[in-house]
């Protein structure tokens, strides 16, 4: 329908212009990383002003059956990035310096990715500026972390680099081994650049950062801890529940959910405590579990053979529950030291499913089935794939992400 053709051309040129912000391309590796200047917050800031207009001017019941799904999709994805822009989310950015040690994990094959790569850690001071000055206008309207939150979490600026050798450093880690397809004499000369772009570029750029943090934002980070105490607050708490719950529901109903789960699982644990015969109140049961040698490892590599167990022990089970599968299989790795005490337990996406192995007397062997189950297959290592691979989505389906159906999908 007439409907129908205008709601795809209106998102595959929206997509088209998300994707080229992006420092990326399919199959290529990026030798530049993104610009975050609010000048460029602007730009998208008009994009999705003018596109939400266009689909406003669209009548989702005059599109297919598939389109008003899409639709309702795709208007959840603008809203949404409408309302990050709206807020200035950017100026609140705690942890964007984090994004590098995922990234410089990347495989690199060719003489031209190297380049690309180098180019890319050249790239660091220029992002790190940007998002330092994001973080000073954040600072100057009082919208930022809690400051108890980020107490310690300084140290992860550091990490990366502090006490290391140019080539301990994860930045490095591509030009320790590479493809026996580039010349002896090209290695020597991308490791001597690559090198170069870690101890002139990087690593300064991480000082000069680190250096403004304790000094001026952690110092003068907000006292307060509720999102209701930041500019338009009760607003900005909304447009996050409406992000990630995709419901218009208020705080106190969530909440009240959230009570009304805690009492299931505190039901369930005390059956737990019948079935296993323990003797003694919840708090003793839970300080058990808490304490006993046995729930737990000595050494990350034990922790990760657990895990990868119990993902391939899913894989015997999987044909009783799923027709296909993904063509896409995940590796088992721990979580990068730069970020690993600050983390949560794991993450996982296409290809990956990730471990925290740091500070293991605090991960007890029985949340790991449970979070291999939700950060592998059959949760975020498997749908995301299989959104991937689907190639009868469009695009914005295929490559986004919506926390309620994400998240629900890996519920186990």
């Amino acid at each position: 329908t007439p409907a129908d053709m205008a709601f795809k051309a209106l998102y595959e040129e929206e997509w088209a212009w998300r994707e080229a912000l992006n420092p990326r391309e399919e199959g290529k590796t990026p030798d530049r990383l993104p610009d975050v200047l609010p000048a460029f917050q602007q730009k998208k800031m008009k994009k999705w002003t003018e596109v939400k207009a266009a689909l406003d001017r669209i009548d989702p019941k005059t599109l297919s059956a598939e389109n008003q799904i899409n639709y309702i999709v795709y208007r959840h994805q603008i809203d949404t990035n409408l309302a990050d822009q709206t807020f200035r989310t950017y100026e609140n950015n705690w942890g964007f310096w984090n994004s590098l040690s995922w990234a410089s994990r990347r495989t690199l094959r060719t003489e031209a990715d190297y380049r690309s790569y180098i180019a890319w850690l050249n790239d660091v001071p220029r992002f790190f500026d940007q998002g330092t000055a994001n973080l000073k206008a954040g600072l100057k309207r009082g919208f930022t972390p809690s400051r108890i939150s980020i107490q310690g979490r300084d140290s992860s600026i550091s990490i990366p680099y502090e006490g290391k050798a140019t080539e301990d450093t994860s930045f490095y880690a591509p030009f320790i081994t590479m493809p026996a397809s580039i010349p002896a004499d090209k290695q020597a000369e991308l490791q001597r650049l690559g090198k170069e772009a870690i101890e002139k570029s990087v690593i300064p750029a991480h000082k000069k950062l680190l250096t403004f943090v304790r000094s001026e934002y952690m110092p003068k980070a907000r006292t307060t801890i509720a999102a209701y105490d930041l500019p338009d607050g009760k607003a900005y708490y909304q447009a996050l529940i409406r992000e990630y719950v995709t419901l218009d529901l208020t705080p106190d109903q969530i909440h009240q959910t959230g009570l009304d789960e805690v009492a299931k699982i505190k039901a369930e644990m005390l059956e737990v405590m019948k079935q296993v015969k323990f003797s003694g109140t919840l708090a003793e049961f839970n300080d058990f579990l808490r304490t006993d040698p046995q729930f737990y490892v000595d050494t990350p590599q034990q922790f990760l053979d657990r895990g990868s167990r119990i993902s391939k022990e899913f894989d015997g089970k999987a044909k009783d529950y799923f027709g296909r599968l993904p063509r896409q299989r995940f590796a088992v790795i721990p979580t990068p030291d730069a970020i690993a005490p600050f983390n949560t337990g794991g993450n996982g996406g296409p290809g990956v499913l990730i471990l925290n192995t740091y500070n293991l007397k605090s991960r007890p062997l029985y949340t790991l089935p449970a979070l291999v189950l939700h950060e592998g297959a059959p949760g975020h290592a498997m749908q995301m794939p299989f959104a991937l691979e689907n190639k009868t989505l469009p695009e914005f389906r295929q490559n986004g992400y919506i926390s309620a159906y994400g998240e629900g999908w890996a519920l186990y």
